[in-house]
């Protein structure tokens, strides 16, 4: 438990010390406001009682961190559209809604009322008591996010079990290195972080299975079961006339001008080709196995892809001696990780993945995660092998010879595939920022 203390601990002093980076001048009635969890006084404050962690006081929390989320994503110029985040703006209003600041305060006096805490208590010092105080529920976890340093996110979790009770040692090779990390598997979300927040309120994928940790990982148990039920063992049918529409040259065509849509085809295909042993091997069996089949399945490639993105920083970091500091040279392991994973695992399951992620970069008009440009640019990249022979034939339009490209590479055998990405991983390997 001492572990698991020292890391909330840190985690919010760390998030908390770090100084917000420049922003919009952001006013409310001509006033300009602050972060809200950047905020403290000299005022003489009493200790705050013995804290109870109730469901009550969770639910508290949560509406709390949204609250100061949104409170964010309009500070720095995001606006609601039609029921979706949209933004930033090139030119967003100078006040934020007064709505906005309303509910922050709304929310974190309605928190440091359960805490017995002055009405004008700051931010700071009721996150802080929590954190403190939630050693008293052991099967809550908070998964330290670094991600946006300027921002106070959390990621609190529940597990069914002790947190920590499930820890499982778990060892990889990659390129002949043997890469050793530990798995936690939780089951519940309470608080997102604010990248997830941000991505559901854009209408985005927000999901994800693991998370980094130094080296634990953190598996989401129970939404990848639900995953598996919904998204994949009712949906079977989908798959079959997608991999069928797949092996046409002329689906791709058809959609040469919906880039957006041709990508999502060429994700759901492979997936569906990736995880075929599964329907094979289990389709006729009780739900519980299936749902334990895929659980198994999806955790290894999900550890895969964890452990090759470890296994690119910590080569980074050895070389560099310091962690990454700019979008380019995230942007740039990124890639490296997904051809690592590609030659390590199933390549057209991790192809699927990026061209999901692909397919949500091309339609925003900005950079939404290294992760996100990097699987463009290796869609891209991939892509571009098969042009080359395309653009023989005069008679192809750009856009036809880009779908076409795109057929022939979800058609590619994985032998091919590997041996590609191999190639692409060597050269780019090369080519560090």
């Amino acid at each position: 438990m001492k572990f698991y203390l020292s890391i909330l601990l840190s985690t919010l002093l760390f998030n908390l010390a770090c100084t917000p980076p420049p922003m919009r001048p952001t006013k409310i009635n001509g006033r300009k406001i602050g972060d809200p969890t950047q905020q403290v006084d000299d005022k003489p404050r009493k200790a705050l009682p013995t804290l109870k962690v109730t469901d009550g006081v969770l639910k508290a929390l949560r509406a709390y961190m949204y609250a100061y989320y949104d409170f964010h994503l309009f500070r720095d110029g995001y606006r609601m559209k039609d029921g979706v985040l949209q933004g930033p703006l090139k030119n967003p209003p100078k006040d934020l809604p007064v709505k906005v600041v309303e509910r922050e305060k709304a929310a974190r006096q309605a928190l440091g009322k359960l805490m017995g805490a002055e009405i004008d208590r700051p931010a700071v010092d009721l996150l802080e008591h929590f954190f403190k105080s939630m050693a008293s529920r052991k099967e809550l976890l908070i998964i330290p996010n670094a991600v946006e340093p300027s921002i106070s996110s959390i990621h609190l979790v529940k597990c069914k079990e002790k947190a920590g009770t499930e820890d499982a040692q778990r060892e990889l090779t990659l390129f002949d290195k043997k890469l050793s990390f530990q798995s936690l598997a939780f089951d519940e979300v309470i608080v997102e972080n604010f990248l997830t927040y941000k991505s559901r309120r854009m209408g985005l994928r927000s999901f994800q299975a693991v998370f980094i940790v130094g080296d634990r990982f953190y598996v989401n148990r129970a939404a990848i079961k639900t995953l598996g039920f919904e998204g994949y063992w009712q949906r079977l049918e989908y798959y079959a006339k997608v991999e069928a529409a797949m092996a046409k040259d002329a689906t791709f065509i058809e959609l040469a001008k919906k880039p957006v849509n041709m990508l999502e085809l060429a994700k759901d295909g492979l997936r569906s080709i990736s995880l075929q042993p599964l329907s094979l091997n289990y389709g006729n069996r009780t739900t519980s196995v299936k749902l334990k089949a895929f659980f198994n399945d999806y955790v290894a490639r999900a550890e895969l892809r964890a452990a090759t993105e470890l296994f690119e920083l910590r080569r980074f970091k050895a070389a560099k001696k310091r962690l990454p500091t700019n979008s380019k040279e995230r942007r740039w392991l990124a890639e490296l990780a997904f051809y690592n994973a590609m030659i390590h695992g199933d390549p057209r399951g991790v192809l699927a993945t990026i061209f999901g992620l692909a397919a949500q970069q091309y339609s925003q008009k900005r950079a939404l995660s290294p992760q996100h440009v990097a699987a463009f640019a290796i869609t891209v990249a991939l892509k571009n092998v098969n042009k080359e022979e395309l653009k023989k034939d005069a008679q192809l339009t750009v856009e036809k010879r880009d779908a076409l490209a795109l057929s022939r590479l979800c058609r590619t055998s994985p032998k091919e595939l590997k041996a590609l990405a191999k190639a692409k991983y060597e050269a780019r390997r090369q080519k560090s920022p």
